[in-house]
C-alpha cells in the first residue's frame, strides 16, 4: 500500500498534524487512513460515526456483516490515554467490538476489549508515528485495520495470538524467579546427583 506509506510519511514530516484538535484528527488522519485501508468512510454501514455503545459512544465503529468489529476512540493528547482506556474497553465490550483503538492520530493503542485482564494487559500493540518507520506503521495498520483483514477475521486472530503470547510471557516472568529461588533454597530436593 504505497499510498498509505506516503501518507504516514506526510504525517511524520509535518508538525501541523500534532496541533490538530479532535475534529481535525478525525477528518485529516483517521478517515484518510481508513480510506487507504479500503474502508468507505461515506458508508455509515461500514464506518459508523458517533456509534452508541449502550452507556457510551465511540467516535467510529468499523462494521462488517452488521457487526461491530473495531471501535475507534479519538482523544487529543496521548498523556491522557490511561484515563480513557477503561471507558473505551467498557464501551467496546458493551458494543461487542472485537478490537478497540484509542488514538490521537499519532499514537494508536490497540486493545482486545473482550479478553480477560486489566486494561494494560488487553493492550496488544502500540503504533507510534514518531518512533516507528513509515513501513512498520503501514504494515501494522494493514495487519490490524485493513478492511479485508478485519472482515475475514485475520486481524482478530493475529491480535489474539499476540495477546496470548504476552499472557504466557507474563506468567513466566511472574513464576520463573520463584521457581529458581525454590531450587536454590532446596537444592537437594530438586537436584539429584
Amino acid at each position: 500500500m504505497k499510498k498509505l506509506v506516503e501518507f504516514v510519511r506526510k504525517i511524520q514530516s509535518e508538525d501541523r498534524f500534532a496541533g490538530f484538535d479532535e475534529a481535525a484528527i478525525k477528518q485529516a488522519i483517521i478517515l484518510k487512513s481508513l480510506s487507504l485501508l479500503n474502508w468507505d468512510p461515506f458508508d455509515v454501514d461500514e464506518v459508523q460515526p458517533e456509534c452508541e455503545t449502550g452507556n457510551g459512544r465511540v467516535d467510529f465503529a468499523l462494521r462488517h456483516d452488521s457487526r461491530n468489529r473495531v471501535f475507534l476512540f479519538v482523544k487529543k493528547g496521548a498523556k491522557d490515554f490511561p484515563s480513557y482506556q477503561d471507558k473505551l474497553l467498557k464501551d467496546a465490550a458493551q458494543g461487542k467490538a472485537e478490537m478497540a483503538i484509542l488514538t490521537d492520530g499519532l499514537l494508536w493503542w490497540l486493545f482486545l476489549p473482550l479478553a480477560a485482564g486489566l486494561a494494560y494487559e488487553r493492550k496488544f500493540h502500540v503504533i507510534d508515528m514518531k518512533e516507528q518507520t513509515a513501513e512498520e506503521i503501514t504494515e501494522k495498520l494493514e495487519e490490524f485495520l485493513a478492511k479485508e483483514n478485519v472482515a475475514s477475521g485475520r486481524a482478530l486472530k493475529t491480535a489474539e495470538s499476540i495477546y496470548e503470547t504476552r499472557q504466557r510471557n507474563l506468567l513466566i516472568e511472574e513464576h520463573l524467579p520463584k521457581a529458581w529461588q525454590k531450587i536454590r533454597d532446596e537444592p537437594e530436593k530438586w537436584l539429584v546427583g
